[in-house]
């Protein structure tokens, strides 16, 4: 099943963001219903840390506020990392926000490698909003 970027957590977000460290290996996110690689990514800084550290994300705390149409923003944290070379045709490349610093940060990470939508299994899909 189909599922955007911003909505992964817990497992679904682990087994993502494994893929992806994995990515120049062209491993599949899933052989037989389990991932490639084990991490927890999103909630283990020695792991989800250096992904930051290496591939330049700024990762925040986005203010509560009120727009004059009234429309609500902030209140989590936000991610953000821009292009390199090889992608600088657009602004950003990998923007999300999150619960936590390391969950927004590894839902950026996901956004630059995969886009704003990936495919899990299905049993995964407790692991979404």
């Amino acid at each position: 099943m189909k599922v955007k970027t911003t909505e992964l957590q817990r497992e679904a977000l682990n087994r993502v963001v494994a893929h992806c460290v994995e990515w120049s290996k062209k491993f599949p996110i899933f052989t037989d219903g389990e991932p490639m690689s084990k991490g927890n990514y999103s909630t283990d800084w020695a792991l989800g840390g250096p992904i930051i550290e290496r591939e330049k994300i700024g990762v925040w705390w986005a203010t509560h506020y009120v727009d004059e149409d009234g429309v609500e923003y902030g209140n989590h944290w936000y991610a953000e990392m821009g292009c390199t070379d090889e992608n600088a045709d657009s602004r950003y490349c990998g923007v999300a926000d999150g619960p936590t610093p390391l969950i927004a940060a590894m839902r950026c990470y996901v956004a630059s490698k995969l886009g704003d939508e990936v495919e899990i299994p299905e049993e995964l899909n407790a692991h979404i909003k």
